[in-house]
């Protein structure tokens, strides 16, 4: 008699559902935790030169990212993204198919147009995009790592070991790069080939589903190719090298990888973009040809040995590489990538002191992201996956680890052994790949958090306690690491090996410095204005104040790697030869920065243009400390990092206005006598030293005045005049917090100190009008505010000073006009709107004020 107790529909296949559902379901939350940890990374917790403002997109995106950003923000709108470029590159312009992979851009565009809701401004719309998309590698891990387990609960912890890595999120945060949005097709491609070769229904579809993912990878990244070639040569070897004894798997391997090279190829004669990049004819070509010759090899011949059979592919491969060098075929494109490679083994991943061991090509990609890492961030980033592998180690030594087919430590070969192998394979690729490109670690983490769930699944069989505690241990510590990441700065001693300074590198340029920028092309120039400026920094001209850049970041297009030779070559030149570089190509201004002369880091560009010792005679150093000596270029704007210089058509007559000189731009600071050659490193590193030191003494002294404790207000000023760079700024600030300690006399002689110690200096002059009008002495404050404003009439607080006091005085239409001003320079108070208000109606009888126009030569 049948127990009905035991029904074949018993908690049979229930279990296994419920099972499945929660693992589905964790998925899905872990996918949103993801992209919040990167949406909040980049809204609220931005690194401090990226602030997310939602009402006001300017200077959020830099360099790559803003030039990248420009064309999804067109899209947006509806706009048609041009073929030739000419405003991205002046004046020849850019080709998009070659210069660029343009998929990223208009999908996100489209999708902005047609599926957001309207207050969703493009800015934040696109990180929540890039944020949505670059979180769907952790589908891709965790079907590699279910595929090679053969169980959830390892996938469910690769996940989790992707999701709480910073590498997954760091390169997404405050960016809008193609990696983030290539890599996860990538990813998911190689899941489905696994899932291809390892499941013998629907392999077909699968490797169909593969192929086109890869191609979509590298129609969307350049880089992707190298990483689709590192696929591609490693599964070819890997699949010739093997005779398994399920011949069914072997020809699913096979078959597999001649259909996705074959979707390769056709891809790269179909789109121009690929075509342009030699696709048919590259190393990743070479290798499925390669393959190809294999396969029909050990088709006519089965009873080839393997060995022959690899050492065919191997040579096969090599002659091709060889070809393709020979021909030159892809440097005019890749030339710059591959000297970097190869000058990083030749170097041992050190870039050497001298730059002239390496050409123009090899410097001109060595840079920033492209530096191989340093070892306290690799072991920081990688401190999870090491901790896993390291458990797994002392449970392997033990020999207590439960192998089974499929599992970490059973080479056996079946059909879980090939995702495990290909994780494996991939991940001593990218591995070298990150040691080779910092950059790179996005790709590197996929595989670290891959790696560690096969050897927590080998744990958990053998010591369950032992792996749920470091798995515990392992998610705390990814905890950490996300939200300290963003936190890691230079200036915290201990974590010096994460993020170290670079000797003589300057970190000036903040988000200030360049929005004032951004701002004063917009109100002083006209929209069709070319102008020169750093490949880093032309982006952030052409996407925010939308004036033609003759740089810019895509160095795929040989003509510009040539072009920022030229610039860099003009720069450390004779004055004429820059000259004539900005004349030729049109530009009307030359945005100069001071890292051009003050920064000689290894990044720098400096070294980039082999000019660590400056000729004679050089121009960026007139540019920096002696623009009076300028013939050729007018200074017409400055801050605290940029310097902008309108491009004569004629030679001056005579020498310059000098202007107000603020700290960086000081030729005595730096030693006058001894500048022909540039400021020495170590002159550079006490200078900022100084300066970083007098600006911690003025916001602690702020502090303390605003919280009424004048005496220590007073000591710190003190104490740092005698070491202060500029001491007329502190005296002036010595002035300011008499005034708010109640002794207006003593205010009084210390900000006419301030004068008398630097006459050119607005900032003092300003303060100086500011206590006299406050005191009523209302002519003398008037004078002051005017001779301010000589020295930096762009000053929005000052022309709005002068405003009060002229309408103090009852001039209303002087009054009028140095409100309108205030307000056309930026300024933001509404109490000023209100005085212009009042002026003009104390003007209504009287005939209209003419509206101020700005003037891109205005007096600084």
């Amino acid at each position: 008699m049948n127990d009905p107790r035991r029904t074949p529909l018993a908690p049979v296949a229930a279990p296994g559902r419920w099972r499945e559902g929660l693992a589905a379901a964790l998925l899905v939350l872990l996918y949103v935790l993801s992209v919040g940890i990167k949406v909040r990374g980049s809204v609220v917790d931005s690194p401090s030169h990226l602030p997310f403002d939602s009402k006001d997109e300017t200077g959020y995106f830099w360099t790559e990212s803003a030039f990248q950003y420009r064309y999804a923000r067109m899209a947006a709108q509806g706009l048609p993204l041009p073929k030739v470029d000419t405003r991205a590159q002046y004046p020849e312009g850019l080709v998009l198919d070659r210069g660029m992979t343009v998929l990223m851009e208009p999908l996100a565009g489209w999708l902005h147009r047609n599926a957001a809701p309207r207050d969703v401004p493009p800015h934040l719309f696109a990180v929540l995009f890039l944020s949505a998309v670059s979180s769907l590698s952790l589908f891709a891990v965790f079907l590699l790592v279910r595929l090679a387990c053969g169980s959830s609960p390892p996938a469910l912890a690769a996940a989790v070991f992707y999701v709480f890595n910073p590498a997954s999120s760091m390169r997404v945060v405050g960016s809008f790069e193609y990696e983030s949005f290539s890599l996860p097709m990538f990813f998911l491609g190689l899941a489905l080939f696994s899932r291809a070769v390892a499941r013998a229904r629907s392999a077909g579809i699968h490797a169909a589903a593969a192929g086109l993912l890869l191609v979509l990878s590298l129609l969307s990244w350049h880089f992707s190719s190298f990483l689709v070639f590192g696929f591609m040569f490693l599964t070819s070897a890997y699949a010739v090298t093997l005779a398994p004894e399920d011949a069914a798997l072997g020809t699913r391997l096979k078959g597999s990888l001649l259909a996705v090279g074959a979707m390769i190829v056709a891809a790269g004669l179909a789109f121009p973009s690929l075509l342009a990049r030699m696709i048919p004819a590259s190393w990743l070509a070479v290798s499925i040809y390669s393959f190809s010759a294999c396969a029909g090899i050990s088709a006519l011949f089965p009873k080839t040995a393997r060995s022959r059979l690899l050492a065919a592919y191997l040579a096969l491969t090599g002659a091709g590489l060889l070809a393709l060098g020979w021909l030159d075929v892809g440097n005019g494109m890749y030339g710059h990538v591959h000297q970097l490679i190869a000058n990083k083994l030749r170097f041992l991943l050190s870039k050497p002191a001298d730059p002239s061991l390496l050409t123009f090509d090899g410097r001109s990609l060595w840079l920033e992201a492209f530096e191989s890492p340093s070892p306290g961030a690799a072991v920081w980033l990688f401190a999870p996956a090491a901790l896993v592998l390291a458990c797994w180690g002392l449970v392997r030594a033990g020999g207590t680890v439960a192998d089974r087919p499929g599992s970490l430590g059973a080479y056996r070969y079946c059909a879980a052994s090939f995702p495990r192998d290909l994780l494996l394979l991939l991940g001593l690729f990218s591995c070298g790949l990150y040691l080779l490109v910092d950059r790179l670690s996005a790709v590197l983490v996929f595989f670290a958090a891959a790696l560690p769930a096969l050897c927590f699944d080998a744990i958990r069989r053998s010591h369950p306690m032992l792996a749920r505690a470091g798995l515990l241990a392992t998610l705390l510590l990814g905890c950490w690491q996300t939200y300290a990441w963003d936190k890691v700065t230079p200036d915290k001693e201990w974590l010096k090996s994460v993020a170290p300074f670079r000797e003589g590198k300057t970190r000036l340029m903040g988000r200030s410095e360049m929005r004032d920028a951004i701002d004063w092309f917009r109100r002083a120039t006209d929209p069709d204005d070319p102008v020169l400026a750093a490949f880093q920094t032309s982006p952030m001209i052409l996407t925010y104040a939308d004036r033609p850049i003759l740089l810019h970041p895509k160095f795929e297009d040989s003509r510009m790697r040539g072009k920022v030779k030229e610039f860099l070559d003009g720069l450390y030149g004779p004055e004429q030869a820059l000259h004539a570089m900005a004349r030729r190509y049109g530009a009307k201004y030359f945005l100069y920065q001071t890292d051009f002369i003050l920064d000689t880091s290894p990044d720098s560009p400096r070294y980039m243009a082999d000019r660590l010792v400056l000729p004679p005679g050089s121009a960026a150093l007139s540019f920096q400390f002696f623009p009076e000596r300028l013939r050729l270029f007018e200074l017409v704007h400055q801050n605290l990092f940029f310097r902008v210089f309108k491009v004569r058509e004629t030679p001056a007559s005579g020498p310059g206005a000098t202007p107000f000189r603020l700290a960086w731009y000081d030729p005595v600071l730096f030693g006058a006598a001894s500048l022909g050659r540039g400021p020495s490193p170590a002159k550079v590193l006490e200078v900022q030293s100084r300066i970083r030191s007098e600006s911690r003494s003025q916001e602690a002294a702020a502090a303390a005045s605003e919280s009424g404790d004048f005496a220590k207000a007073r000591g710190i000023l003190s104490e740092a005049l005698p070491r202060s760079p500029h001491p007329a700024w502190l005296m002036a600030d010595f002035g300011a917090v008499e005034f708010m300690a109640g002794d207006p006399e003593s205010g009084i002689l210390w900000f006419s100190r301030a004068v008398e110690a630097d006459p050119f200096l607005p900032y003092a002059r300003k303060q100086f009008a500011i206590a006299l009008f406050q005191l009523g002495r209302l002519e003398r404050s008037y004078q002051e505010a005017k001779l301010a404003l000589r020295m930096n009439a762009e000053d929005a607080e000052l022309h709005g000073m002068l405003g009060f006091i002229c309408q103090s005085k009852g001039d209303y239409r002087q009054a009028v006009e140095a409100f309108q001003k205030s307000l056309l320079f930026g300024s933001r108070d509404p109490q000023v709107r209100q005085a212009l208000d009042s002026s003009l109606a104390r003007l209504a009888p009287r005939r209209r004020v003419r509206q101020p126009r700005a003037v891109a030569g205005a007096a600084l």
